[in-house]
């Protein structure tokens, strides 16, 4: 069962949108895929249950995390696409109670069957909290989507520090999967100086093909529907069928 992270500093944008289409994409696929939505605001839970959601929630991640002898399984929920699941997220959870033991994610997931689930994706908060910590520990990628523009360097450069710092403490198995543009747009100067840069901080086989700028995706996002049934055949779409084979290759 591969684990993997996605998160981001400085606003959060497309880190939502990429765990709820990577995350459709593999199921599509034919892999079982659990989502785990660890951010409260609950963007990738809405993104794949909708907003009927909202009537009537689940117990979720973060309440299950605070409790002592808890278990996940009982709480993963189906959703409408075959092959995938979601934890949801406890929306509006004060994360700042959140438990301080930041292994707690890990022991619950060891807690799953081995074979229940392929792929584990974890949605994370944009800042840092015990929330990230918890979702680094226990995963064995991380990937990063970013918009090209200043301020995306110096997150992702914080964050380069931070899975140091948790590589050495806490999961030496912890690796970079990936740096993922998004709303991305090469006839931008900005755009294209910013990913360079990175392609030479952290090579450029880190850096990943982008996700084009793409209104269908926003629009997808807002109906509570993944890109590959809202718009099958839109540019979003196919940058997301080509980045789920990328990052086969990657695991693989």
């Amino acid at each position: 069962m591969n684990v993997i992270t996605v998160c981001n500093r400085k606003g959060g944008m497309g880190k939502s949108t990429t765990v709820v289409n990577l995350a459709r994409q593999w199921a599509l696929q034919g892999k079982k895929v659990l989502v785990i939505d660890l951010d409260s605001q609950g963007h990738a839970t809405l993104g794949l249950l909708g907003t009927k959601y909202l009537t009537s929630p689940q117990l979720g991640i973060h309440s299950i995390l605070s409790r002592a002898n808890s278990v996940i399984e009982p709480h993963i929920l189906a959703t409408d696409f075959e092959q995938l699941s979601v934890l949801p997220a406890d929306l509006n959870f004060n994360e700042s109670d959140l438990t301080a033991d930041i292994t707690r994610l890990r022991e619950l997931l060891r807690g799953l069957p081995q074979y229940d689930f392929d792929l584990v994706v974890i949605d994370t908060p944009p800042s840092l909290s015990n929330a990230l910590l918890s979702a680094l520990v226990c995963s064995q990628w991380v990937l990063i989507p970013f918009i090209p523009h200043a301020l995306s360097l110096n997150g992702i450069m914080q964050l380069s520090e931070l899975f140091k710092d948790i590589a050495t403490k806490h999961n030496p198995t912890l690796k970079l999967m990936g740096l993922l543009p998004v709303m991305e747009d090469r006839h931008i100067r900005l755009q294209n100086r910013v990913i360079n840069t990175l392609s030479n901080r952290f090579g450029s086989h880190k850096l990943l093909r982008g996700i084009r700028t793409n209104i269908r995706l926003a629009e997808a996002f807002e109906q509570g529907s993944p890109i590959q049934d809202y718009s099958p055949n839109c540019r979003g779409a196919m940058d997301y069928h080509m980045l789920a084979h990328d990052l086969d290759l990657v695991i693989h």
